[in-house]
């Protein structure tokens, strides 16, 4: 398998700033490789990880028909990887750099594509486990039933702490996506230093469900003002 690893602690900055999400990185979208790709190794000149994977070329007239196997070549960007690393460990210069010396590079707009599809796609996840939560908090706690060799004193411990498990959980959603906005923000703002941001926009909204729209153009802009753009710049 494919192993990663990061040039920075989990908890290192460059500038003293906290990371804006928290240090696992087990749901990352971008460390979610292939797996029906072997990985070769990594190409620094496309910035991808560069593997084979397998597919049936037809079967063969000989042997019964048993089917043959062509070698088929793959690419995987690695740069969203990095630049959400950077983002989130407050590195915005940094990862303005790194985007810099990789454009004009191959895979370098899906690069950019994706780091967006996938940022507002984990904010829109971390606002509706949000709803979730405070949907789940206002509903009344089920009565405790106490047999009645039971001191009653213990009812009231047990309902503090499930209160106190309920205000975790929905202090917790509402970290999870104040962070998430930030890196959305953040990755905006990043991807509007580069004249191919209409186009990543235009990509990204293609390919999102409609209910992650309004997180979309809330963070880049009204479709309105982006396709007068458009026209500005002779970009339709």
């Amino acid at each position: 398998g494919m192993q990663v690893w990061y040039p920075s602690s989990p908890a290192a900055t460059s500038n003293g700033v906290p990371p804006i999400v928290s240090a696992s990185t087990e749901n990352d979208p971008e460390l979610e490789f292939d797996r029906e790709v072997y990985p070769l190794g990594v190409s620094p000149s496309c910035g991808a990880i560069i593997g084979v994977s397998s597919g049936m070329a037809g079967l063969g007239q000989g042997l019964g028909g048993l089917p043959s196997w062509d070698l088929l070549p793959s690419a995987q960007p690695i740069l969203p990887c990095l630049l959400r690393h950077l983002l989130t460990r407050g590195s915005a210069a940094k990862a303005l750099a790194l985007a810099q010396a990789s454009q004009g590079r191959p895979h370098f707009s899906q690069s950019l594509e994706w780091l967006l599809f996938t940022s507002v796609d984990a904010l829109v996840s971390s606002s509706s486990n949000h709803r979730r939560q405070k949907s789940m908090s206002d509903l009344d706690p089920p009565a405790l039933h106490l047999d009645s060799a039971e001191d009653s004193s213990v009812a009231a411990p047990r309902g503090d702490l499930a209160a106190s498990k309920v205000e975790e959980k929905k202090a917790s959603s509402v970290t999870a996506q104040s962070h998430h906005q930030v890196l959305v923000e953040q990755v905006v703002r990043l991807i509007r230093q580069f004249p191919e941001f209409l186009e990543v926009v235009v990509a990204v909204g293609r390919k999102s469900d409609e209910r992650e729209w309004v997180a979309l153009f809330r963070a880049v802009g009204r479709p309105s003002s982006l396709f007068e753009e458009c026209l500005a710049r002779t970009r339709l």
